[in-house]
């Protein structure tokens, strides 16, 4: 993976991820510390190749996602207390001059809140249906199926699929998520990136994700 230059606000984050920043690679995924910390310990766990959404992965790779997933979150929710995972799968990016989305490519990713609230309730109101699955495989199958769509998953065993959207605000989860902790200035990470505090984040969780049993 390249190195993305911290001052050029028009690279993309996963395709060019900052080394400091990734605390855990393997084969076809890796995570990393976000900007602008909405949460300790928040992170984004991604795809290495464009993909769509976690929704559209290719066989092969989804039982490696789910275990992943499953391991990643037990270790921050351990050390934080609880892991909020959020997905806004399929949207309509790729453009550099968008209002509406965050100029970078389709290149599937989970949003990780450690220890943030459930806003699930906050979210049906944006979409005109919802679903909701005890395993995330079953959730991505059925998400697989829909268009534009927004996992929001509060526990391990809760994956609520979110579907046939009204109008969402810009960088919907972490909107979601600022405004019920009422930091709502930290739900655009362009304006509040804060990479010291990212680094810093990196930096604890790597020595978490050393054993090699995650790989």
């Amino acid at each position: 993976m390249h190195q993305a230059n911290p001052d050029d606000q028009h690279s993309c984050f996963l395709c060019e991820p900052a080394r400091k920043l990734v605390f855990f690679e393997s084969p076809a995924f890796f995570a990393l510390a976000g900007l602008g910390p909405v949460t300790d310990g928040y992170s984004v766990f991604a795809t290495k190749e464009h993909v769509k959404s976690m929704a559209d992965l290719p066989g092969l790779l989804r039982s490696q996602r789910d275990a992943l997933v499953e391991s990643v979150r037990g270790r921050l929710a351990n050390r934080y207390s609880g892991c909020l995972i959020t997905e806004h799968g399929r949207m309509a990016v790729c453009t550099e001059d968008s209002h509406d989305h965050d100029p970078h490519c389709y290149h599937a990713h989970f949003l990780i809140f450690p220890g943030a609230q459930d806003v699930s309730s906050a979210a049906r109101s944006y979409f005109s249906k919802m679903q909701s699955f005890r395993e995330l495989g079953s959730a991505m199958s059925h998400a697989a199926n829909q268009g534009e769509y927004v996992l929001i998953s509060p526990a391990p065993d809760c994956f609520n699929i979110f579907s046939g959207p009204l109008n969402i605000p810009r960088q919907f989860a972490r909107f979601l998520v600022a405004h019920k902790a009422g930091s709502l200035h930290l739900a655009d990470w362009r304006n509040n990136p804060n990479w010291l505090k990212a680094e810093a984040i990196s930096a604890s969780l790597k020595p978490l994700f050393q054993h090699p049993s995650l790989t």
